[in-house]
This record gives structure tokens, sequence and C-alpha cells, in this order.
């Protein structure tokens, strides 16, 4: 039988963090969604420093989001909003702050890209830079709460489609997780290479900022 896990941040029925009144102390749960999102939050990597900012840069916001869902008093999470919006936004700042001086041009917001002739999709980041040749070189960060096998094959799904049709020299999509990557998914992960680049973690291996120093290469190159 698996082992319940309590809630160390619940004093009586309130949530210390949120300050709010906890929710799963009112549908008689152990816990609530918060308890695993802010694990992941703060389940800082060592000597990764990049993904810790990541985490830092996001918390505040988090922190707001979730506090503004149980003060509405829902019983269910959108976890979209309240973890992945905050996330995506503070990976968002730090690439631009690193990719900048590449001469690359990092979108502040989710941005539609046209994938295959009347299909598209909303890339979390998109990364652009225009080079001596006319063409445009770019990269697609898809960010995610935590990812398995759908959040892989989904990415790989565009990305197939995306090269296949714009072509594979100037493109690259990578994917990027808040939570621990399981090891077992490496398998996966190869197999849709060299169309899904690499998938990434802010909590181990491989990490974020393996993620950023690649990105570095690729913008700092010609391409021409």
């Amino acid at each position: 039988m698996e082992k319940k896990v309590k809630c160390s941040h619940k004093n009586d029925d309130q949530c210390r963090l949120l300050k709010t009144v906890c929710l799963g102390a009112v549908s008689g749960k152990d816990r609530c969604n918060f308890y695993d999102h802010y694990t992941n939050v703060m389940n800082r990597p060592n000597n990764t420093p990049l993904g810790n900012e990541v985490k830092k840069t996001m918390y505040n916001d988090f922190l707001a989001e979730w506090r503004s869902f149980k003060e509405r008093g829902r019983a269910a999470a959108g976890k979209k909003n309240m973890t992945g919006g905050p996330l995506e936004k503070a990976v968002r700042q730090v690439l631009t702050r690193e990719l900048n001086p590449c001469g690359a041009t990092v979108f502040d917001k989710a941005t539609r890209f046209h994938v295959w002739q009347d299909a598209w999709i909303k890339a979390d980041c998109l990364v652009k830079k225009e080079l001596d040749d006319g063409s445009v070189f770019q990269s697609i960060v898809s960010v995610k709460n935590y990812i398995e096998a759908e959040q892989i094959r989904e990415s790989f799904a565009y990305a197939y489609l995306a090269k296949t049709w714009l072509g594979q020299k100037n493109l690259r999509v990578y994917q990027v997780g808040l939570s621990l990557l399981n090891r077992n998914k490496e398998p996966l992960v190869n197999a849709c290479k060299p169309y899904l680049d690499g998938v990434y973690s802010l909590s181990n291996e491989p990490y974020f900022d393996e993620l950023v120093a690649q990105m570095k290469k690729d913008f700092s190159k010609s391409h021409t």
C-alpha cells in the first residue's frame, strides 16, 4: 500500500505558504494539488545556477496564482495557469538575458508558429535570429510542468511537421520540464531525434543549463 504523504505546510486548516484555507483539508485529503507543485518548484538542483534562477524568478508569481485560485475556492487545479504560466514566463526571461548577446530575439509571450500548411501551434518560447543570407534561424522551447511520454510525443509530432516542411537546417525544437525527468524516457527521447533536438529538466540531468549552453552555440554561429 502506498504511504500517504501529509502536507508539512498545513497549520490546522490553513496553508501557511498561501495564507488561505487548505483545499485538501476541506475535501478531507492529507494534501491538495499545491503540495506537489510546490515540491517541484523548491526541489532545486545543485550547481545549476540558471535552473535555480528560473525557479527563483517564477516563485512569487507561482504563489500569487495559487493563492488567487484558492481564494476562489475551486476544488480542481488549473495547473496550466497556476504553475505553467509563471514557469514559461521565467524561462523566457532567463533565455532573453542569455541569448540577446548572441543577436537572438526571444519573444516575450507564447507565440503562434506555423508548422504545416494550415496547422499552427502556440510556441511557449520562440527564439529567432536573422542571418546574413536573409534566412532566419529559429528555436522553439516547449515548457512543461512535468514530462511524460505523452508530452514528448506531442512535441515530436509538431517538430516532425515543422522540420519536414520548413527544413531542419535552421530550426531546433527543445523541451524543458520543471519536475524530475524520468530516466526511463531516454529511449523515447533518442527515438524522437533529430526532430525533437533534446529534452531537459530544471531538477535533474540533462539540466536546463545545458540547454542554454547549446542554444548559445546555435545562435552564435553564422549559419550562412
